[in-house]
């Protein structure tokens, strides 16, 4: 990220809006867009429900206005961070703005041969359970054959009952 008035409002936000503290979103704000509309409540929810964005790679540069793109923490979603810089002394933000797009071609994540997919699958079903960000079961078929049949998290919290992969749920399958 380069060493512009630009640049410096995308680390410090991006360190804001990376460090899970809503209060760090606010004090950027107050400090560096106090003049902008207040969109705490939307970052916020935003934040959660990425884990933080990671910076991919310019897209264009210049002294008061930078894009980049950004890839969610929690999953493989990519946005246009767009950041404009209304001064330098003192250092202030003029829009800030995020749009989700679709993942360029270079981008993308490579293909996975099955014994890849399915420990990667287990890895990330297995933090989010230990987050308690996920619950249920997992069932991965190729051509008829099962690759992954697992259950995660519990069927009761309050029991400590596991999940097992015969639990009912009330909600459907995907794909």
């Amino acid at each position: 990220i380069p060493d512009t008035a630009a640049g410096q409002l995308m680390k410090l936000w991006l360190e804001a809006f990376n460090s899970g503290e809503r209060e760090r979103l606010v004090e950027f704000r107050a400090r560096y867009a106090p003049d902008q509309p207040d969109h705490i409540e939307q970052m916020w929810q935003t934040r959660r429900f990425t884990g933080g964005m990671e910076f991919r790679r310019i897209e264009a540069a210049g002294e008061k206005s930078l894009k980049v793109i950004v890839k969610e923490r929690d999953g493989d979603t990519h946005a246009l961070l767009e950041v404009e810089a209304v001064s330098a002394e003192p250092l202030r933000a003029g829009k800030i703005t995020m749009q989700r797009m679709e993942t360029p071609a270079d981008l993308r994540p490579a293909r996975l041969g099955d014994g890849e997919l399915v420990r990667a699958l287990e890895e990330r079903a297995e933090d989010l359970a230990k987050r308690s960000e996920f619950a249920g079961a997992v069932l991965l078929a190729r051509g008829g054959e099962v690759l992954l049949e697992k259950a995660y998290g519990w069927a009761d919290r309050e029991s400590k009952t596991a999940n097992t992969t015969k639990a009912q749920f009330r909600i459907g399958s995907m794909g």
